[in-house]
């Protein structure tokens, strides 16, 4: 994946309605699979914005906890869908038809934000010069192929915490906390071979 999707509930309206009685355990089971809720997403091979991790850090609780629709922070969590019960009028958002389901309990809204950043890029995302050829990741273990004709600081969006190593062709490089939350690493002039490694602590 390189992108990730985010669900928007609103005020709570969506979880009073949650809490009915009158809906059996298939027609919950139908709200968590249309709104991709409970990582039911990873069944898909998407990222919800929450993550998978048994331990979320407090900082990942602080920014998930005051996203609502900040389209600029979502942006910078790689955020390139949104799910949504209700119509969003954002003219920044692409609505994305929906193929039509008759048993869907909830209306559902989908939009793409296009100005999402992806996984790991350059800190100067729009120099043209600064190139991600490759991102391979796979069980807690990333490999990125970059060239740039400039050195830049690449930002890695996963949580910051113990644990994580990063080489470059091969050489442990330190890894700095980007954006409150993310990793970065200094990538210099040229062509290089990255790794993100994640190891217990």
């Amino acid at each position: 994946y390189n992108f990730r999707y985010f669900t928007f509930l609103g005020d709570g309206l969506f979880k009073n309605q949650a809490l009915r009685k009158d809906w059996n355990i298939q027609e919950r089971a139908l709200i968590n699979r249309d709104l991709l809720l409970n990582q039911v997403g990873a069944f898909y091979g998407l990222k919800n914005i929450s993550g998978f991790e048994p331990l979320r850090t407090v900082k990942q609780s602080q920014i998930i906890d005051k996203l609502g629709l900040d389209l600029d922070l979502l942006s910078i969590m790689n955020v390139k869908y949104i799910l949504s019960i209700y119509p969003l009028s954002d003219s920044r958002l692409k609505p994305v038809p929906l193929p039509p389901e008759e048993k869907r309990l909830v209306p559902i809204y989908l939009y793409e934000n296009e100005r999402a950043l992806p996984l790991a890029h350059f800190l100067d995302f729009k120099d043209t010069t600064k190139k991600i050829l490759n991102l391979d990741y796979k069980n807690g273990r990333v490999e990125i192929l970059t060239e740039t004709e400039v050195g830049d600081w690449l930002i890695f969006s996963q949580s910051h915490v113990p644990g994580w190593v990063a080489l470059i062709d091969g050489l442990a490089v330190p890894i700095y906390t980007a954006n409150y939350l993310f990793q970065a690493v200094y990538v210099s002039t040229g062509n290089h071979r990255l790794e993100f490694i994640y190891t217990s602590y």
